[in-house]
């Protein structure tokens, strides 16, 4: 089981930060309020996907990818079709996976960005809100690292 980094992704100026999102076009808690509260530029092009999407289920598995600056970008990963709580998971192991494997081979393959390797910052995707198991999804970051060579940082917010 890997470790979990202690960092809070809105104090992240460099690299890569992923983040789950639903397909409703709703930022509204967890890391993608706070993400959206820092970086607005992440919401107006995800809205749009969304009011635009013949059916929500449509999105699932996708990225949109926001160039913050020369140094920082934020993916928003479409992992969940509604918004909603630990009684309602709404995420899904599939859609993690696909938007894991298009970051992987879009950002950093096609985009030749090889100077963020290493530097792929994301929470526990669906692990909160979206009420999946850690385990599950650490065993899908596992196969996703090893398939592709890549490293993904998970943090969750640092203990007070």
């Amino acid at each position: 089981m890997r470790k979990i980094t202690y960092l809070d992704l809105t104090t992240v100026n460099s690299g890569i930060i992923l983040h789950g999102v639903n397909c409703q076009g709703v930022m509204g808690a967890g890391i993608a309020r706070a993400l959206v509260s820092k970086y607005p530029e992440i919401f107006p092009r995800y809205a749009a996907l969304c009011a635009t999407a013949k059916s929500p289920y449509h999105l699932l598995g996708s990225i949109d990818v926001v160039n913050i600056t020369d140094k920082l970008t934020i993916v928003n990963c479409f992992t969940q079709n509604f918004y909603g709580t630990k009684d309602r998971p709404p995420a899904s192991y599939s859609a993690i996976h696909e938007c894991l494997v298009s970051v992987t081979k879009t950002v950093l393959v096609n985009m030749m960005l090889e100077d963020y390797w290493g530097k792929i910052y994301m929470p526990p995707i669906g692990c909160g809100l979206g009420g999946l198991e850690w385990t599950i999804l650490d065993d899908i970051l596992d196969y996703v690292e090893n398939k592709y060579g890549v490293n993904f940082t998970v943090c969750d917010l640092p203990r007070k």
